[in-house]
């Protein structure tokens, strides 16, 4: 279990250009989607699917062998033990908690997509408008998504601000024309870094 990194995302421009993105943004996650910027790769979409329905067939199957366990003997429960031992084990690494884990680090900066995303202001009314996403990433912010949304819309300004109060660390970063122009993490000082 990750100790939640707040974030709050806000994105600056023109009303035009921020209707696209919150367009382009909004995916199977909600108003806000990682897979929108940087796709998860099917094969661990795969792998994640096949373990969902392994754990499913492993529970039933665990519940049918404990009732049946009820009734057999030392020796048979020992058989039955060394008889399937190898094909009660996930081999190998699989989607986010094995192989995908790997993946998502590296490439969202967290393990998880965006947790509970919430699209908190949408000023639209004038030709300049504004966005204001608040949303939680497990251990850490992730940068390498609102880089990755920075140089998919260039036009717009993104600024990240992050609390981790946990570890102790709070931090911003501010994208223009798809460039960073600032970025800073310190140590977490106040209610939600000061």
């Amino acid at each position: 279990m990750p100790n939640y990194c707040e974030n709050e995302l806000s994105i600056y421009g023109k009303r035009e250009d921020l209707q696209k993105f919150k367009a382009v943004a909004q995916g199977e996650n909600g108003c806000l989607d990682m897979n929108s910027f940087i796709p998860y790769p099917v094969e661990y979409r795969n792998q994640d699917e096949i373990c969902r329905v392994f754990r499913e067939e492993i529970e039933e199957h665990n519940r049918k062998i404990t009732e049946k366990m009820k009734q057999m003997s030392q020796e048979e429960k020992e058989q039955l033990w060394k008889d399937n031992n190898e094909s009660w084990g996930i081999k190998g690494p699989d989607g986010y908690n094995c192989g995908g884990y790997e993946w998502c680090c590296d490439n969202w900066g967290t393990k998880w997509n965006f947790c509970d995303p919430c699209l908190v202001v949408e000023d639209l009314d004038e030709e300049d408008g504004y966005l204001f996403y608040e949303f939680a990433t497990a251990w850490s912010p992730p940068v390498p998504v609102i880089k990755k949304m920075g140089e998919k819309f260039p036009q717009l300004i993104f600024e990240l601000r992050y609390f981790e109060g946990s570890m102790q660390f709070n931090g911003i970063l501010r994208i223009e024309n798809g460039e960073i122009v600032d970025e800073d993490c310190a140590a977490y000082y106040g209610h939600r870094g000061g």
